[in-house]
């Protein structure tokens, strides 16, 4: 028993010394040391890791970048190349309206009358000028024919400058065709009565229905040739304001359509 305890005692001192004898000659520092560097080197290479992920990363964000800006201004080129056409063709179609000889306001002229004013105003104007039927229907044709097509020209929601310059023309074609009305009031005094007045009140809102229903008052007591051309010179400068658009719009091509449909022209 006691050469046990002196062996496990000599053993222990030897351990001891060995343990002392590494801490003095610095072993256990230079293993700490190398662990130590061990660790900041993994630390060191986790932090270059992350750093070149985020580089790579902000390549990829500044060339995504470069991809979405590159393709708006394609977009939006494209956008502008199309206005630019579209407004090409508008100004070549005007050009075309503003080259047309205008027509001649004989064949209004060849109605025969029907009396059956188309709105109030012309019943007012046939009643304040004692105007004879011919001229009841002489001059409800042309106010009808401007309603009709600023009706078309507006059912889209966009009054062009191509189907704005088709009114205007036919206006001109009116005021330099038709006679100015003048008459007496019951004192003898003179006055007179403009063509341009036919138009004054016309720009407001219109319904298919309503032109639909004015029409029917125009032309439904006239004979057949008298109706024909009636519809005919309403329906011309309808077609007019339909095609003025490079492309015409399905909604005034429908509304088109059914007035056409509406009196079988």
């Amino acid at each position: 028993m006691g050469f046990l305890q002196n062996l496990i005692s000599k053993a222990a001192t030897n351990m001891s010394e060995g343990i002392q004898k590494r801490v003095n000659d610095g072993t256990f520092n230079r293993m700490a040391e190398g662990v130590g560097s061990g660790i900041n080197n993994v630390a060191t290479g986790m932090v270059s890791i992350v750093n070149m992920a985020e580089k790579a990363f902000g390549k990829l964000k500044d060339k995504a970048a470069d991809v979405t800006a590159d393709l708006k201004e394609r977009v939006e080129k494209h956008k502008q190349e199309e206005a630019d056409r579209q407004k090409e063709a508008e100004q070549q179609r005007a050009a075309q309206f503003a080259a047309m000889e205008p027509q001649q306001a004989g064949n209004i002229e060849e109605l025969k009358p029907a009396a059956i004013p188309t709105d109030d105003y012309i019943a007012r104007l046939a009643k304040t000028f004692r105007l004879s039927d011919e001229d009841i229907v002489l001059y409800g044709t042309a106010r009808l024919t401007a309603q009709t097509a600023l009706f078309f020209a507006n059912c889209d929601g966009n009054y062009s400058d191509s189907e704005l310059l088709c009114v205007e023309n036919f206006r001109e074609m009116i005021n330099a065709s038709l006679p100015d009305v003048v008459a007496d009031d019951d004192n003898g005094n003179e006055f007179e009565f403009h063509v341009d007045e036919l138009f004054e009140d016309i720009n407001r809102p219109y319904t298919i229905e309503e032109i639909i229903g004015m029409t029917h008052r125009l032309v439904d007591n006239m004979d057949a040739e008298s109706r024909q051309i009636a519809l005919e010179r309403i329906g011309d400068l309808a077609n007019q304001i339909v095609n003025a658009e490079a492309r015409p719009d399905m909604t005034t091509a429908n509304y088109y359509a059914q007035w056409r449909s509406e009196f079988g022209i």
